[in-house]
């Protein structure tokens, strides 16, 4: 089995540093699907080549995007590749070809027959965001209720973050930790040590079943931090 790095991601970069790589358009335009085709094409040609494999058949394997690229392989490198399986990939995903929030349908659906309760704390949870923003330094007092290293300059951001994370865990959901209903759980059963209102029990599912758990299992706060630059581990 091969596992292949795609471009730009990783050490990656076809124009050495990171810096130099994404600094313009002229160089991002390198980072698409097509150019990662042809990265794996050359590279599976050359190790066939290198361990006198080439009769031997090519399965590509993927999910979610990497899924999207399995097909996609199949179909512009026929020649290279016997089969692929793509789990979980949107392949008609596009837009206009789809409704625009049709993959938050299925994130709430997934979350609603987790638990109806978790549920319409979550949904309600939108509305009361929109209500402390409105106050005087509405957006200060929620920067404090979710402790983030930096003040919010809006309330997009913050439903950005809480969305990333009820959509990534729908997405990846599984019977351990990283689960909706290991979420829904601490929101539902917020710690002793928190007050019950609203907001609290919707930091407590997302500290409690998110955060501290990828910290624990991967020891990597930096990584956290590079994915949520605004919040404090």
């Amino acid at each position: 089995m091969v596992y292949i790095e795609h471009r730009f991601y990783g050490e990656t970069m076809p124009f050495g540093s990171a810096e130099e790589t994404l600094k313009n358009a002229k160089t991002l335009g390198y980072l698409n699907a097509a150019q990662a085709l042809a990265d794996y094409a050359a590279i599976l040609l050359h190790i066939k080549e290198a361990y006198s494999a080439k009769h031997s058949p090519l399965i590509v394997i993927g999910r979610s995007y990497g899924g999207m690229l399995a097909a996609w392989f199949k179909l512009k490198y026929p020649h290279i590749a016997l089969g692929a399986l793509a789990s979980s990939a949107p392949l008609l995903y596009f837009e206009d070809t789809l409704p625009k929030h049709g993959y938050f349908y299925i994130v709430t659906k997934v979350f609603k027959e987790t638990s109806q309760k978790c549920h319409n704390k979550i949904r309600k949870s939108w509305d009361e965001i929109d209500k402390i923003a409105a106050k005087p330094n509405g957006l200060s007092i929620l920067s404090k209720y979710f402790k983030l290293c930096n003040p919010l300059n809006d309330t997009f951001e913050l439903k950005s973050y809480l969305s990333y994370i009820y959509a990534g865990t729908a997405q990846y959901n599984n019977r351990n930790q990283f689960s909706v209903a290991s979420v829904c759980e601490a929101i539902n059963t917020s710690p002793p040590n928190t007050k019950s209102d609203l907001l609290d029990q919707i930091f407590a599912g997302i500290f409690f079943c998110f955060f501290l758990l990828l910290i624990n299992r991967s020891g990597r706060e930096q990584k956290l931090a590079q994915a949520f630059p605004k919040m404090k581990i």
